[in-house]
């Protein structure tokens, strides 16, 4: 991803959050000069400063032949926005768009093993729906190892992250007080989503 230094997201835990807050991301892989991209919820998990990002897909997407030890990247997409010259106090400016991005680099592991599978389920449930765990107890066995061989489990183990954070922090304070109430007034949720981003920045100058 091209990220001009001054929009780079530096903090690793803020990147983390960003990606948490995210998680329905893009992967995408390639396979003899095809992309192939699959739209998914990850789990993001760090132990021991190792980064890893855990899901599953059905067995019938066309994309997992092309995970087994592949190099994979994972866009998580937050918040964008138009942004309208008007708001610029010179003429000689054109529009542009806000955008908060981070993307993921690294290798996938296919989960095999049953009980591998099994965790990945679970996992998913106690991230995104811990009070449905009572639910998936009472689940039969059967049910359950019918669902399990439908998946394919995996990690993709992160080795580099980019992290993008573009909300016009580059401008005047007064232009950016002006994009920002425009954001904040827009009938678009993710336009009105990037004001708090733009907020700490207006608060430094």
């Amino acid at each position: 991803m091209y990220v001009p230094t001054r929009f780079k997201m530096q903090d690793r835990e803020k990147m983390l959050t960003f990606m948490r807050n995210n998680s329905f991301a893009l992967l995408i892989s390639t396979y003899n000069n095809r992309p192939y991209a699959t739209h998914l919820p990850f789990v993001v998990e760090e132990k021991n400063e190792r980064l890893a990002l855990v899901s599953h897909m059905a067995l019938g997407n066309e994309q997992v032949p092309t995970l087994q030890h592949a190099a994979c990247l994972v866009i998580f997409s937050g918040p964008h926005g138009y942004v309208s010259p008007k708001h610029y106090d010179k003429l000689d400016n054109v529009p542009t768009w806000d955008y908060v991005a981070v993307h993921a680099y690294g290798e996938i592991e296919i989960l095999e093993q049953e009980e591998q599978k099994r965790e990945t389920l679970e996992k998913m449930i106690n991230y995104y729906e811990n009070s449905y765990s009572e639910q998936w107890t009472r689940i039969s066995e059967e049910t359950k190892h019918r669902m399990q061989q439908g998946i394919v489990a995996f990690k993709l183990c992160v080795d580099e992250l980019q992290a993008q954070e573009k909300v016009s922090q580059n401008r005047t304070t007064e232009e950016l007080k002006r994009i920002s109430a425009a954001f904040e007034q827009s009938p678009l949720q993710q336009e009105r989503e990037l004001t708090k981003y733009m907020e700490p920045y207006i608060k430094k100058k």
